[in-house]
């Protein structure tokens, strides 16, 4: 009876790992939350994330393992850098698993709007592992060689991961618990010592996200997981999910036998995101074997996740809006230099016939001054057409600068294609018809918006200009942009320098009435990210 309790640790800890085929909490949605299992994936999409994960593993079982998992990751503003958090609990009767993990991550760019990268991380933390004796159902509870208290230990351990992404492609591949460290339980009797290893674990991840429609509503994705252990056969998690405008997800995926259950498992799952903000996901399995499935039972997960800053679906089509501008006027500026190409062969054509007629004599007075009107007429059209193409190439010039200083601006906010930052609007300025000059009520209000953020240490402005539906779409492009930066010069002449400010030109696009012409899309609006 001497090795009783090594027994019950030997078994229980035996158990523990055939049941979960790993010893870090095993979970399904790491689909919708990849930090879980890769601390290189922390803050790579520009968003603040909290998630909170419950994981009830075969439910029918008498003392079935129960999951508890929290996350937070996020990326450090302004740079390549993003860092998370992970608290988790593994239960299994007699054994609790308790742990907290911090990460370090740093993002590579290959690209300038980041979807080209390799990314690497590092996390670090403590786990705490409890054996509670006084649960253990003993046929003699009198026997001296069964304890009746709750040992525990306590150890350090780390977790490395890398990365790639390039567009809708991920590939990864993490090792936690990567020291292998041994958790010792010392005897206080005359039995021996009780040591148990934290096995070291490889993952390797890949997905790639595939969009389709004119919208590009749909998505599907294809996700692998691989898992090996040290004295636990390889294992495969294969995952297809499909979703709708980032809004609803549904999931399918497989997962082959391990050596407890001698049965393969299959699972669904179900997200729903809320106003780009709350997501809600649900995950079932359940063992495909029907006789383990009767022994065991399903598998139920649960997450709740809130995410903030990022860039909304809602910013990132003005911004693909105001792309199309640009190039729409890159084609009428092609057209424009094509024209004033074709007037000017035109002309030399007439200059050399009415050359060849005047050495021929056959040109009287009156068809020469005609002639010359004509080329007269003809210089003074290119001549209005070259001061048109200067004043494009000029227009043009602005709007591709500011665009391309904010489309910076808004890839080092967010970058990963499922989230969004948000912005509060500080208020409106308004101008009459056909005018980008501040009234003396638009230079009051700016005055008040200048004089709040005065008081703050830094932030983030967009200026977001608008145009009623007079004029044609160029136009009104070209008109927002003088409105949008007529309100950040008179800002930067009334001292405010504490703040980066953006232009954002939507022309006709943003507007209260469709075709209907509506003074109110005569402005500016102005809005703050911290």
């Amino acid at each position: 009876m001497k090795h009783i309790k090594i027994y019950i640790i030997i078994l229980s800890v035996a158990f523990t790992l055939n049941l979960d085929a790993q010893q870090i909490p095993v979970t399904n949605q790491y689909i919708f939350n990849p930090y879980l299992y890769n601390p290189a994936r922390a803050g790579e999409n520009g968003f603040k994330n909290v998630n909170l994960s419950h994981r009830n593993q075969w439910a029918d079982m008498p003392d079935s393992p129960i999951s508890f998992m929290g996350t937070f990751d996020m990326g450090i503003k302004d740079s390549n850098v993003g860092i998370g958090a992970m608290l988790f609990s593994d239960q299994l009767h007699l054994i609790s698993n308790y742990g907290a993990m911090a990460s370090y991550a740093y993002h590579i760019p290959f690209s300038d709007d980041k979807t080209h990268r390799l990314s690497a991380g590092l996390s670090a933390g403590v786990l705490n592992q409890q054996f509670d004796f006084t649960n253990a159902n003993v046929e003699n509870e009198a026997d001296v060689s069964i304890l009746d208290r709750t040992d525990n230990t306590v150890n350090f351990d780390m977790a490395a991961g890398l990365n790639y992404h390039y567009k809708g492609l991920n590939v990864g591949v993490s090792v936690p618990q990567i020291f292998n460290s041994n958790l010792r339980y010392e005897e206080t009797g005359n039995y021996d010592n009780v040591d148990f290893t934290l096995e070291r674990h490889f993952l390797i991840s890949a997905s790639y996200l595939m969009r389709f429609g004119a919208s590009k509503a749909i998505s599907l994705e294809p996700i692998l997981l691989a898992r090996k252990v040290s004295g636990i056969p390889f294992q495969i998690d294969g995952n297809l999910l499909v979703g709708y405008k980032d809004m609803v997800w549904l999931g399918g995926g497989y997962r082959s036998v391990n050596s407890a259950s001698e049965a393969a498992a299959a699972h669904g799952s179900l997200a729903l995101r809320v106003k780009e903000r709350f997501t809600l996901a649900y995950t079932y399995e359940t063992v495909l074997g029907s006789e383990a499935r009767t022994d065991l039972g399903n598998t139920h997960e649960f997450t709740i996740g809130y995410r903030f800053g990022g860039a909304s679906n809602k910013e990132k089509k003005m911004m693909q809006s105001l792309e199309e501008k640009v190039a729409a006027l890159e084609g009428e500026l092609n057209s424009l230099n094509n024209k004033v190409d074709d007037e000017n062969a035109q002309i030399k054509e007439e200059i050399a016939d009415l050359n060849e007629k005047v050495d021929k004599g056959i040109v009287d007075a009156a068809a020469l001054a005609e002639m010359q009107a004509r080329i007269k007429k003809n210089e003074e059209d290119i001549a209005a057409l070259q001061a048109s193409d200067a004043a494009t190439k000029a227009e043009l010039g602005k709007i591709r600068s500011e665009l391309n200083s904010t489309n910076t601006k808004l890839a080092g906010m967010g970058s990963g294609g499922r989230g969004s930052f948000y912005m509060d609007q500080m208020g409106s300025v308004f101008f009459t018809k056909g005018s980008s000059s501040l009234t003396q009520e638009a230079k009051s209000q700016l005055d008040a918006i200048s004089g709040t953020l005065r008081g703050m240490p830094s932030f983030t402005l967009f200026i977001s200009g608008s145009a009623s539906t007079e004029g044609s779409e160029d136009y009104n492009m070209a008109l927002s942009m003088r409105r949008a930066n007529a309100v950040k010069n008179y800002l930067k002449t009334v001292g405010l320098s504490n703040g980066s400010l953006f232009l954002l030109p939507y022309g006709e696009e943003v507007n209260a009435g469709g075709n209907t012409v509506n003074t109110s899309d005569r402005r500016v609006d102005v809005f703050i990210t911290k």
